[in-house]
């Protein structure tokens, strides 16, 4: 029969006297006793320190023994207590202070601590090391929405400081492994102050710890918030909790040897210098034995110099949803891999944020079995680097495969491979490095010392995108290694690569100088734009394979233009599609050309040009002269037509030759002297032939301009004959032109066509007189006119499209000496303001749009007198002349490819001879109607052009123009008048223009 003692409201004092030998225990129950403890208080003290290490509050030993203890206050100099043998004991709602803890042990023990009870250890005791509350042997401990705290024992002496306790231990011993020591720990604080003073402990053999809504803090030196060490791959847990390091050298969690730890929806947050977040390693040589480290939902915040966020060495760890904040300097977030046993790193969803200087967001040594997916590294501090692989004082090989993920820096590489053999494949993923915040190096490879770099190659798939250059450093040729694959990019420059290698889909844009072994180019090479310093560059490659394309920027000039260039020292090979991008150049003449590829070796590549590289009027074509590549503003010449073979001669008959009778022998004597030879004359070297300038190419969107000048000036332009025929006084008109027009310009390269059309209407507003017969009139007029035309290079067989259409307004006075017949003196004048959209579209070009828009102005005069006259009509002939001034220009306008255009108007005068005949008609009342031919000369002062970067483009054969017209006047009633014209007009170089003219007129 098992015996119970209770008691409540118990005040016990218990004071050592005694020396060693004698234990002290205040509560001591055995052989299924029970002791009941409530509201009570125990004080155990002692005045010889030395000899109390075993004293204990209380005891409770053997299989069914129980000591419970509830809302009371327990103080110990020495030791909280001890459980062993199966026995069990309760910490119910108590206040503890001990110097030393309580051990549990032996299977079945067992050792709550419930209900806000809060234990103290001090640490303070000199004897022997002992946790705060010690668990093992198979024995259990449960803790439940309560407090725990380890003070500093205060102990330092260099190298000998003993440690202060742990706050919990969990332990076993190896074997026998059949025995479990487990840890239940839920909603509790547990705080540790003193030199490496853990706070959980789960160490040798079967034993764990599950762990949930724990808040942690230590603050001592080298003090962990949970090591877990050496399990027999017994696995622990922890959730839903926070742990939080101050001390130097401190670790939230360190699971290491052959062991499990399951760590989700943890904060850790450490302060100290040489502080961990994270780690797992090996504990010995066997990899059938690893240390395993899930992680889930984490989130680490690290402010100490040399910090490190995780560390995986040489074990395996499980990495989900890892967000990791560093501020110190010299602090790596995550490092994977050492030179020993293999290495597994699992890593998805991580975040690194690390602002610290000279720092490393991802350290990979050797060859770990690494996946890298999701992930997100962001180093902004100074001279901090992204993932660093290698080492300085050895060679190591390394695979890392990422996928969807981004490494980028402010002030530092991307990536920095250290004497190393790297595979880095890289799929839907980005690279950036920058250089204080701006672009700068992405991968840099490096030799050490008397260690070299291995092969590194890159390569970047499925959408990836590399920022900044690529750059090697190492002494070995082949180090440096580029490939871009299904629609990957990159954008930086390559310093001393082996090879590069683009597909179809993908794309280098090339930011600065760049020299490569191996270029392979069956995507896109893209040399970026010059920008505000223009500043062209040159990619040189030994050998270079075609069968993409290739973008270049030129400024388009002469032969000494700036241009980006390709110099291959070695072969080419394939053909490879050519844009050139204009930048700020103007256009002229060239004659040898401007050398955009240069090619030392084998010049079996071929390269075509595909857009229209265009600069100011000009047009520049590729040309190809002993293997290299030049730009020209001419044409690249046609291969010549083979000739003909000649036909063989047919065979002469033989002649037959008429024997000779025999010459006589000449005599001894009769010999004439030798002459000596003559020095032959030592030949005059030709000169050298000065080089053939070519001729130049203007592209047909120079005519397109001058097309719709030349429609602009002409639209609104007319006679006083095409604005209102019969010369008599009105209240409205109304009047419908149009023309089709064919002209050439200057070189005669370009052919423009165009078709027009206008409506102008107006109306009389005043008219008065001077006289009886003369009359004055003015009114106004307005009018909306367009022309769409297309201009043909004969040259390059190019076409573009032009159109302009707008309106005008204006006022008119006409003054006639003889209002009533017509005949006499006339003077006719106006003056209009026009504003018009114009377009010009060239063939494979953007479109471009501008305005146009100006005064114009016309002063015409003329006599009218009759050459015969009878009761049937009259004959009269008309001389005129007329002056008419336009300052209608063209906006200056900037192309895309940054071609200045600007275009002006024209004076032109007019002498003409109008010969009429009015005829009166007696079935309408002696209403008459008028046919008349004109013949004009039309002489521009100042022809129509454009200038394109300055250089100008007439229209030829307009000058000086002859018009025909024949013309028809009727007025069928009093009121109501029509008129229409048909003219012709002819110039040199194949200027042609025919327009017609219908008009009507009604007076009020």
């Amino acid at each position: 029969m098992s015996t119970k003692i209770s008691g409540d409201n118990v005040d016990l004092y218990i004071h050592r006297t005694g020396f060693a030998g004698i234990e002290y225990t205040a509560l001591r129950a055995y052989n299924g006793g029970q002791i009941w403890l409530t509201n009570s208080d125990i004080d155990l003290t002692t005045f010889r320190q030395s000899y109390s290490y075993n004293d204990r509050v209380f005891m409770a030993k053997d299989a069914g023994t129980q000591v419970n203890i509830a809302s009371s206050t327990l103080y110990s100099h020495a030791s909280l207590g001890e459980v062993s043998n199966g026995a069990s004991a309760v910490i119910d709602n108590s206040t503890v202070s001990a110097g030393l803890g309580v051990t549990v042990t032996g299977a079945g023990s067992r050792l709550d601590i419930i209900n806000d009870s809060d234990i103290t250890i001090r640490g303070d005791h000199s004897e022997p090391y002992q946790a705060g509350i010690r668990v093992t042997g198979g024995a259990t401990l449960n803790i439940e929405n309560s407090r725990i705290t380890v003070l500093d024992n205060g102990y330092y002496s260099g190298a000998t400081t003993p440690r202060n306790p742990e706050a919990i231990e969990i332990t076993n011993v190896y074997t026998p492994n059949e025995l479990a020591t487990r840890a239940n720990l839920n909603n509790l604080i547990i705080e540790t102050k003193g030199y490496q003073s853990n706070a959980i402990n789960v160490t040798s053999g079967n034993a764990s710890a599950a762990m949930n809504n724990l808040t942690i803090v230590t603050r001592g030196l080298g003090a962990y918030g949970l090591y877990i060490d050496n399990t027999n791959n017994v696995a622990s847990t922890i959730s839903n909790s926070s742990i939080e390091t101050f001390g130097y050298s401190g670790m939230g969690a360190f699971a290491v040897g052959k062991t499990k730890l399951t760590l989700d929806n943890v904060d850790i947050t450490t302060h100290g210098y040489r502080s961990t977040g994270l780690q797992a390693s090996v504990g010995g040589t066997d990899s059938n034995q690893p240390t395993i480290l899930t992680a889930s939902n984490i989130d680490i915040v690290m402010s100490g110099k040399d910090s490190r966020g995780v560390v995986n060495n040489e074990a395996r760890t499980y990495l989900n949803d890892i967000r990791l904040t560093l501020s110190g300097d010299t602090s790596t977030a995550l490092s994977v891999g050492t030179t020993g046993l293999e290495t597994i790193a699992r890593i998805d969803n991580l975040t690194a944020l690390v602002s610290g200087n000279n720092s490393t967001g991802m350290f990979l040594g050797a060859n770990p079995d690494i996946t890298f997916n999701n992930n997100s590294i962001n180093m902004t501090g100074n001279n901090s680097h992204g993932l660093q692989v290698g080492y300085r004082l050895l060679n190591s090989s390394s695979e890392l495969p990422v996928f969807d993920s981004r490494i980028e820096t402010r002030d530092g590489y991307a990536v920095q491979s250290i004497n190393a053999n790297l595979n880095l494949d890289l799929t839907r993923s980005v690279l950036t490095g920058r250089s204080d915040g701006e672009t700068g190096i992405a991968v840099s490879v490096e030799d050490s010392g008397s260690f070299q770099s291995g092969v590194v190659n890159i390569a970047a798939s499925d959408n990836s995108h590399i920022f900044g250059d690529a750059v090697s450093q190492s002494a070995n040729a082949a180090a440096l290694n580029l490939t871009l694959d299904t629609s990957s990019t990159m954008t930086g420059r390559i310093v001393r690569g082996y090879s590069m290698a683009l597909d179809d889909t993908s794309r280098w844009n090339v930011t600065g100088d760049s020299d490569i072994t191996t270029l392979d180019n069956s995507g896109t090479v893209a040399f970026t734009s010059p920008g505000d310093e223009g500043v062209f560059r040159t990619i040189t490659v030994g050998n270079y394979r075609g069968g993409g394309t290739l973008i270049m920027n030129t400024a388009l000039g002469d032969d000494s233009s700036a241009t980006d260039r390709l110099i291959v020292t070695g072969d080419t090979a394939g053909t490879t599609k050519l844009y050139v991008n204009n930048f700020h150049g103007t256009g002229t003449t060239t004659v040898n050309g401007i050398e955009v590829i240069s090619v030392g070796g084998q010049s079996d590549g071929l390269f075509t040009l595909e857009n229209r590289a265009l600069a100011g009027a000009y047009e520049y074509f590729l040309h190809q002269d002993d293997g290299d590549w030049y730009l020209r503003s001419a044409l690249a010449p046609e291969p010549p037509t083979p000739e003909e073979p000649e036909l063989p001669a047919e065979p002469e008959d033989p002649v037959e030759e008429t024997p000779q009778p025999p010459q006589t022998p000449e005599q001894p004597g009769d010999t004439p002297p030798v002459e000596a030879p003559e020095t032959p004359a030592v030949p005059t070297p030709e000169p050298t032939p000065a080089p053939v300038q070519k001729p130049q190419i203007y592209r047909p969107e120079a005519g397109a301009y001058l097309a719709n000048m030349a429609a602009a000036n002409r639209l609104f332009s007319h006679s006083l004959k095409d604005r209102e025929g019969r010369a008599q006084d009105s209240s409205m008109w109304l009047r419908q032109l149009a023309f089709r027009s064919e002209s050439h310009d200057g070189s005669g390269q370009l052919q423009m066509r165009g078709n027009s059309y206008v409506i102008q209407g107006g109306g009389e507003l005043w008219n008065g007189q001077f006289s009886e017969q003369d009359r004055l009139g003015v009114g106004i007029m307005a009018g909306y006119g367009y022309s769409r035309g297309n201009t043909h290079s004969a040259k390059t067989h190019y076409d573009a499209k032009n159109s302009v259409h707008g309106y005008s307004t204006g006022a008119y006075a006409t003054w006639y000496q003889n209002a009533e017949s017509g005949n006499g003196l006339y003077v006719d004048s106006w003056l209009q303001y026009s504003w018009l959209r114009a377009s010009v579209n060239g063939e494979g070009l953007v479109g471009e749009s501008y305005n146009i828009s100006g005064l114009s102005g016309s002063l015409e005069s003329g006599y009218r007198q009759p050459l015969r006259q009878n009761i049937n009509g009259a004959l009269f002939i008309t001389p005129q002349a007329q002056v008419i001034w336009s300052g209608i220009k063209a906006d200056r306008h900037e192309e895309v490819n940054g071609t200045q255009v600007d275009g002006s108007g024209s004076v032109q005068t007019r002498l003409g001879l109008n010969l009429s005949y009015d005829a009166l008609n007696a079935q309408t009342n002696g209403k008459q109607f008028t046919v008349y031919s004109e013949v004009n000369w039309l002489h521009n002062t100042h022809v129509v052009d454009v200038a394109l970067d300055n250089v100008r483009v007439e229209q030829a054969g307009s000058r000086n123009v002859g018009e025909v017209k024949l013309g028809l006047e009727g007025q069928p009633t009093d009121a109501f008048t029509i008129w229409t014209n048909l003219a012709q007009r002819v110039g040199t170089e194949s200027y042609r223009d025919t327009s017609t003219n219908v008009g009507i007129k009604y007076r009020f």
